[in-house]
């Protein structure tokens, strides 16, 4: 997904953040008013694995937006439900898009009144509009402009959509194959982690 205005979250104390509309009974859309800054968190704990929406499209666009989701090649969609769209990118993301099955996966247990986030690269190849991240996360990338942009060390760390894996094993031949298997373990192992305990309370 490619948001220019909300392209990175960035640590904000929670107080500051503001609960405007429960969107399903496990997520909430938030509205930061010191940055005008969207977001979607977890209302109650969500376990690793767990299918936290599914998705869909809206509508198919010709050429990517800073809103748009790639689901395969040369296919952008804008998501419905919309609520998806305020979904902010982290270079230590808790949630996968696989866009082979339609679903927004945590990636490991998230805590109540945790942000929803997810890796943009991910799902694009090359983003319409590349940004300068602010994650503020040990291992932020910086600059983020898509798969194609990443280092082979970067690789390792994430896991891709389908059409990014493609693509990936295209460019790199064999050494993605071995990448490939290194990437799931890494990110596993990363991921196995024990429940979280809930983040502060957010006052509304």
């Amino acid at each position: 997904m490619e948001q220019q205005m909300m392209n990175s979250t960035q640590s904000t104390p929670t107080e500051t953040v503001k609960r405007i509309l429960n969107v399903t009974e496990n997520l909430a859309l938030f509205y930061n008013p010191a940055n005008g800054h969207h977001s979607l968190r977890a209302l109650t704990q969500l376990s690793q694995n767990s299918v936290l929406h599914t998705f869909s499209a809206r509508e198919y666009v010709a050429r990517p937006t800073y809103l748009s989701v790639q689901v395969a090649d040369d296919r952008h969609i804008h998501l419905a439900p919309e609520f998806l769209q305020y979904i902010n990118h982290s270079c230590e993301p808790n949630t996968f898009f696989d866009t082979s099955k339609g679903e927004v996966i945590a990636l490991r247990n998230i805590a109540a009144n945790e942000e929803i986030t997810f890796f943009y690269p991910s799902t694009e190849w090359s983003m319409t509009q590349p940004f300068t991240c602010f994650c503020g996360t040990r291992s932020c990338l910086g600059q983020i402009q898509g798969a194609s942009y990443l280092n082979k060390q970067a690789l390792v760390k994430y896991r891709f959509a389908e059409h990014i894996h493609q693509r990936l094993q295209g460019v790199f031949g064999a050494y993605w194959k071995t990448t490939r298997g290194l990437s799931l373990a890494s990110v596993s192992a990363r991921l196995r982690l024990p429940a979280l305990p809930p983040f502060p309370q957010i006052s509304f």
